[in-house]
């Protein structure tokens, strides 16, 4: 299905071996083959064990090696200890098996000899054309074809895939899912990806008809991963389906765990955030925001826009609904006349009404506690509209006990207005489960507890808006170049460099004066002074050669035997901070925002992973705040945006030849043609 050699072996296995199956009930190598006999797994299930007498292990005949069994098998489970896997890797590519899934742990995530061992089992079964998953993995299932080998006993059939590099992780998800009555195309610990990864599972997803979502919990990549998981994006992308992630290793602690329990590359978090965003994919921050997204991908339709129409039978309800939507980027619709008429019939006198009829309270006489029903009609007006893009329910929807069979019909008439366009409720009563809210979720109408998770929820279904990144990449410093050196290293690259002098003397100072017109800017040329114009380091508009001595000898009187840099003076513009550095994973990055003395209080950057050309950059800066001052809005002229692209691929180019170094322009002075480069700053590490 993928395309992918041996990956069908391991996904969709027409035999499976259990090697290290046991006769003790409660360990995994038995439990796993009473799983896939009891989820009805079609093909045979063969137990390895060479040292029981016993001729079966929960009902599949017993093999003391996998030479022995009489067939070629596709999939085994390596249920044995750590110092036992390489043996059994062996076997299996001796037996030619088509794929093998490691659990035990204690291989590179554990560095030294556990890393040489990974490596050695990683060489054995490449040379076998053996497929492997793990180490220190959950294991996988598709409830589908009854291949069920986690610890888990089951996870319902369903439209979500889960690739998750933790177990329990997984197993809060599937707790959630029950009582959503979510259901799993499939579910995979990946572990350490020493072979099969993120990136060839996404790619199978995205092909695969039975998958609608696919949900990760993922703490990194492997050294070289880092194109395979882009393409896997990009395929579910173009497929249309939701890939919803939660990233681990956020924070520098959660980092260095990351590290020691995957053994993988966690990277720069800001990286990740453009990352996913520019690859299609929603970033949640905890499992109950991914296991919303998915409940809200499985079940609503991609989102046209981000405009809503809300209905609830409370007047808090509708406050905290509207509350919710504005946190989450949505919007409220603007209802057309047609709608706001029919809604006045509908709507109770006494009910009130807010200008636009957006949110809609029917909590009065004549309202739901009256009649259930009225929500579903209320809905049927809504979803007619063509300015709303989902229809809310919101309030305590199943908890009119003694209305049930009303509520009941308000599901089913909710559940066919579902089918034509996207409709999600609320209900105070979502994890009681009453009958109506439990007929809605057969139905496969998404049902949230709180208007705050659905709103979010939705939020990842919708396009996305233009919202700013307001957290800057760390350049952790080792070695600052010189003023001379950062600029051979930008014109080499194809940046477009001032004529730049470091002076030491006088005659140093009379030479460059000689060599460029006025005016002159003279700085502080010592590279550990990142703030030049915060120590008065800088003098501007120098006039003559005779001022640019006089501030040259006033600038030593300050910061005696420190180089000065004598440059041209640029008239003023808009100023930017363009920056490049290499991420471990994605490779050259850059980052452009606002520049000048108010980058660190303004805050406004964008950082762009691995950029191929202009045109990615240039689409990524509508998301900066400062975006009005470079498109030329309020009667201002538009800056040159394809000269600041080009700058910013220049820099892309320099960290791209030395992987050390870590660039910085600021300011950048922006011009409706061309820019100039006030200040460079390169550290290499």
């Amino acid at each position: 299905m993928s395309g992918h050699a041996g990956l069908e072996a391991l996904l969709a296995p027409r035999s499976l071996a259990v090697v290290g199956a046991s006769t003790n009930p409660a360990k995994w190598g038995h439990r796993v083959i009473e799983y896939c006999h009891k989820a009805g797994f079609a093909g045979p299930v063969y137990a390895v064990n060479q040292r029981t007498g016993e001729r079966q292990i929960a009902g599949a005949p017993v093999f003391p090696s996998l030479l022995d069994i009489p067939e070629r098998v596709d999939c085994a489970l390596l249920a044995v200890p750590a110092a036992l896997v390489e043996t059994s890797v062996k076997d299996c590519a001796s037996a030619r098996v088509g794929a093998a899934v490691i659990a035990a742990s204690g291989f590179a995530e554990t560095g030294g000899s556990g890393y040489e061992a990974q490596s050695r089992i990683a060489t054995i079964a490449e040379a076998a054309d053996l497929r492997l998953l793990g180490p220190n993995c959950f294991g996988l299932c598709r409830s589908e074809i009854g291949l069920v080998l986690t610890p888990h006993d089951y996870f319902p059939p369903g439209r979500v895939a889960l690739l998750a590099q933790s177990g329990n992780v997984a197993i809060a998800v599937s707790q959630m899912a029950m009582q959503a009555h979510l259901g799993f195309s499939l579910v995979v610990g990946v572990g350490n990806q020493i072979d099969v990864g993120f990136g060839e599972l996404l790619e199978w997803c995205a092909a695969d008809a039975t998958t609608s979502a696919i949900g990760l919990y993922l703490e990194g990549l492997p050294g070289g991963g880092a194109s395979g998981f882009v393409d896997g994006l990009d395929r579910c992308r173009e497929r249309g389906k939701a890939v919803i992630v939660v990233k681990g290793g956020r924070s520098k602690a959660g980092t260095s765990v990351a590290t020691t329990h995957t053994a993988t590359l966690a990277s720069n978090d800001q990286v990740w955030d453009a990352l996913l965003r520019r690859h299609g994919a929603v970033r949640a921050d905890s499992v109950e925001v991914l296991f919303d997204a998915l409940s809200c991908a499985a079940m609503v339709p991609r989102l046209s826009g981000r405009r809503i129409a809300i209905v609830t039978d409370g007047g808090g309800d509708s406050v905290m609904a509207a509350d919710a939507a504005e946190a989450a980027g949505l919007e409220l619709a603007e209802l057309n006349p047609a709608t706001k008429e029919a809604l006045t019939h509908l709507i109770p006198p006494a009910a009130p009404r807010s200008p636009g009829f957006n949110p809609i309270t029917i909590d009065t006489p004549g309202g739901m506690d009256d009649d259930p029903r009225l929500v579903a009609r209320c809905v049927r007006a809504l979803v007619s509209d063509p300015g709303v893009d989902v229809a809310v329910v919101g309030g305590v929807f199943g908890g009119y006990r003694f209305r049930r069979d009303a509520e009941s019909e308000a599901a089913r008439e909710l559940a066919k207005l579902a089918k034509i366009a996207p409709v999600v409720v609320q209900s105070a009563f979502a994890d009681a489960n009453p009958p109506a809210v439990d007929e809605l979720r057969r139905s496969e109408v998404a049902v949230f507890p709180t208007a705050t998770r659905l709103m979010r929820a939705l939020a990842a279904r919708a396009p996305h808006p233009s919202t700013p990144s307001t957290r800057q990449a760390s350049q952790e410093t080792s070695k600052l170049l010189s003023s001379s050196e950062c600029a051979a290293i930008l014109a080499a690259a194809g940046a477009s460099v001032p004529a730049m002098s470091v002076v030491t003397t006088i005659d140093d100072v009379e030479a460059a004066a000689g060599r460029m017109d006025p005016p002159f800017c003279l700085k502080v040329a010592d590279p550990a002074i990142a703030h030049k114009s915060d120590v008065h380091g800088v003098v501007l508009d120098i006039e003559s050669p005779t001022a640019l001595l006089e501030a040259a000898q006033a600038l030593w009187r300050k910061f005696p035997e420190s180089p000065l840099l004598v440059m041209p003076f640029f008239p003023p513009g808009v100023e930017l901070l363009v920056g490049a550095f290499t991420d471990e994973l994605f490779g050259p990055t850059v980052l452009v925002g606002r520049g000048g003395v108010w980058t660190e209080i303004e805050k406004d950057t964008i950082v762009i992973p691995d950029p191929a050309a202009t045109r990615t950059i240039r689409d990524s800066l509508p998301e900066l705040r400062m975006w009005p001052m470079l498109s030329g809005e309020r009667g201002q002229r538009a800056v040159d945006l394809d000269a600041i692209c080009e700058l910013a691929m220049a820099l892309a180019r320099a960290v791209s030849a030395d992987r050390r170094i870590v660039v910085e322009v600021n300011p950048v002075i922006a011009y409706s043609e061309g820019y100039a480069l006030a200040d460079i700053r390169v550290v290499s590490r």
